[in-house]
């Protein structure tokens, strides 16, 4: 088998649709799984935003960024 042989069937494998038949219990513990891991995934992502980055506060990234603006290390060229 030469090397352009087996590229074709590899890009067979890929395109062509599954036929063997998976048990039931595997599909419904398969299904289970891509949820509950969809499920953490929400819930980080709800978890982890920051609504106002303190600017109602007064600290947290919007008084590091307002303190960055008002007293530059160096200040911009013209």
């Amino acid at each position: 088998m030469t090397v352009r042989d087996t590229a074709r069937v590899g890009l067979r494998w890929i395109a062509s649709p599954a036929v063997d038949e998976v048990p039931r219990g595997q599909a419904l513990a398969a299904t289970a799984l891509r949820v509950l891991l969809g499920l953490m995934w929400l819930y980080n992502v709800a978890w982890k935003r920051a609504p106002d980055f303190g600017q109602d506060a007064g600290n947290g990234l919007y008084k590091f960024t307002s303190d960055a603006v008002s007293h530059p290390v160096r200040p911009p060229d013209s």
